[in-house]
């Protein structure tokens, strides 16, 4: 399992680029003083470019997380989104952006409702949703067919 108490980035790339990666490192280490708006300066000060290499964001832990920024929904060629151990109430529709997304991991958070644009993200392998408020399913989660694991 991926998750500890620190936030990572992950790129996987063949060969990224040095500069690439020493800004990401700058900005990961970043990340345990200002988890949200560093995703924002990633798009921003390294180039948009970098969300096509971005696979893993891996906020497990954080704690205080309320909200997600809109920034995120950027990223179309994550795979893996671990959100884990925050403070969500909500997910917000254009979670069904990250069209590539093989792991969701929400569990433990204070969610009441899924948006039933999660159905459309036909990759999803694994969902994770224990230890939140939730009472029903989407109907639309229905349309996984990939889905080897809903806990």
């Amino acid at each position: 399992m991926m998750c500890d108490s620190t936030i990572a980035l992950l790129v996987m790339q063949k060969k990224p680029g040095v500069l690439l990666m020493v800004a990401l490192q700058l900005f990961v280490s970043s990340l345990r003083y200002n988890r949200v708006w560093v995703l924002r300066s990633v798009s921003t000060v390294v180039g948009f470019c970098i969300a096509c290499c971005i696979k893993i964001v891996n906020f497990c832990g954080a704690g205080g997380i309320v909200n997600l920024s809109p920034s995120l929904w950027h990223f179309g060629h994550l795979t893996k989104l671990y959100l884990r151990n925050n403070q969500l109430v909500s997910l917000p529709a254009d979670v069904a952006h990250l069209s590539n997304l093989v792991l969701l991991d929400v569990s433990s958070n204070k969610l009441h409702s899924l948006p039933p644009e999660l159905g459309d993200i036909v990759s999803l392998k694994e969902l994770l949703l224990s230890n939140n408020h939730l009472r029903l399913l989407p109907f639309e989660l229905g349309k996984l067919f990939q889905l080897q694991k809903l806990g």
